[in-house]
């Protein structure tokens, strides 16, 4: 039986204009403001992932890699020291943060090698910044149209 069936209205669902579920941190914005929140995440990785980063270790426990958008892809590390690097040039590795950063529901995941562990998620780095819409260049970068750009031309 449908919720029609018994009187309820069905709510139509609008997951890109929620929160990210790979995203860090408790930050209240309006639906239109988590959609530009979700487009400069989408922008952050499509820039960021082609200059191939190699996370090595010693170092730090997690790195956050940004496009001055307002928004970070961040790398936690888990096993300490890594001993052996992880590069974001990995096709698959690449594949997985693309599915991530398109899909709203995405939860952050790990990414395990040998001899490493790393968790990939999205941190607001800038929410002044993060909550502002792209300019019309970027957004026709983002989704390949020229013109206005309506919520079904964006491939989440």
């Amino acid at each position: 039986m449908l919720k029609a069936d018994v009187g309820l209205p069905i709510v139509p669902l609008a997951p890109e204009q929620t929160r990210h579920a790979a995203l860090e941190g408790d930050i209240d914005f309006t639906p239109d403001e988590w959609l530009n929140v979700n487009r400069r995440i989408m922008k952050t990785v499509n820039t960021i992932l082609p200059y191939g980063y190699v996370i090595e270790g010693p170092g730090p426990r997690e790195y956050e890699l940004h496009s001055h958008l307002g928004v970070a892809l961040v790398a936690e590390i888990y096993i300490r020291p890594i001993r052996r690097s992880c590069s974001l040039a990995n096709p698959k590795l690449q594949e997985k943060i693309r599915d991530m950063a398109s899909d709203t529901t995405h939860l952050p995941f790990r990414h395990t090698y040998l001899h490493g562990r790393v968790w990939f998620f999205f941190r607001v780095i800038n929410p002044e910044m993060a909550r502002q819409p792209l300019s019309d260049d970027e957004l026709e970068e983002l989704t390949g149209t020229s013109g206005p750009v309506t919520l079904e031309d964006i491939e989440y």
